[in-house]
């Protein structure tokens, strides 16, 4: 079956996607698609609105199609859903054609598209406008080091090379106190674009430091860990300014996490709670069915 997406790189400009000539509609490849995705910096949830924008619009408010889509389930949404919208009618059309005719390597592109987009708003990212709770182990043991990819699921690197796919996770310390620089990337290499680190083989793990932009490679072979790098510096502008944002986007976090934390932690040992009490964490469950056990242990 022929695509009816084509990948566009351009040095300037970056990835972007355009439309095959199908039918009467798209005669041409005067037609790019954007995607419009979720803002929630916290949420991989796949759905979209696939917007078809002519290249003479671009900078306007003026579309042609918008479709919602799912990019993890592969599925295009009926056009009586209410973010979608064909300028000039076809609403019927425009949906059976996305939906019957989106190849594998549509939907492949689509999800890269989807990833990119999540990934640049994440650049900007602001801890104080993010609530994320640390696991309980996080909070007993501050020197853990945290995966950035658990907060932000959509915040890894992705890079190509010599015919293979990898996705790069970036883990920082998260003590507040910590003046360390380090990060330690962990290099994956994947058979598609995937957001889990369990579907993925571990190739190679390196501590860089964004300061004195020196490394130390603690597994795998230099040649692969640096030519990964350079698809990395290649891919995304400017990755030595997302490192050390990111470290105190995660110190910021945890630091605000742990406060939550002691003070529901001083609360259940100066306060006695009944076991059929909700339970102070906030929870909704009865105490014994949540942190009672917890708490008992630690006792």
């Amino acid at each position: 079956m022929e695509r009816l997406i084509t990948e566009q790189k351009d040095r300037e400009i970056g990835f972007q996607l355009r439309m095959n000539p199908v039918g009467k509609l798209f005669s041409d490849t005067n037609y790019f698609i954007r995607l419009n995705v979720c803002t929630n910096p916290t949420c991989n949830c796949g759905a979209v609105n696939m917007v078809i924008i002519k290249e003479e619009n671009f900078g306007t408010s003026d579309v042609e199609y918008r479709l919602p889509i799912d990019v993890h389930e592969e599925e295009v949404r009926s056009q009586y859903n209410e973010s979608f919208y064909a300028k000039e009618g076809n609403g019927g059309y425009i949906q059976g054609l996305f939906k019957n005719g989106l190849t594998s390597e549509d939907w492949a592109s689509l999800r890269k598209e989807y990833f990119i987009s999540k990934f640049e708003l994440l650049a900007d990212i602001n801890p104080d406008e993010v609530d994320f709770e640390f696991e309980e182990e996080h909070h007993r043991d501050p020197t853990l080091m945290f995966f950035y990819n658990d907060a932000f699921p959509c915040s890894e690197f992705y890079a190509e090379l010599n015919g293979k796919n990898y996705i790069i996770f970036d883990t920082y310390c998260k003590s507040s106190t910590c003046p360390c620089t380090d990060v330690l990337l962990s290099f994956y290499e994947v058979d598609q674009h995937i957001e889990e680190k369990s579907e993925a083989t571990l190739v190679a793990e390196y501590y860089y430091n964004y300061e004195t932009k020196k490394g130390k490679i603690e597994t795998g072979s230099q040649a692969l860990v640096s030519s990964i790098l350079q698809g990395i510096y290649h891919n995304y502008r400017d990755p030595d300014s997302l490192f050390p944002h990111r470290s105190q986007v995660i110190k910021s976090l945890y630091l605000k996490s742990k406060r939550a934390y002691d003070k529901v932690r001083q609360a259940r040992t100066t306060v006695k709670i009944s076991r059929n009490q909700l339970c102070p964490c906030g929870s909704g469950k009865k105490y014994k069915r949540c942190c009672l056990r917890k708490d008992e242990a630690r006792r």
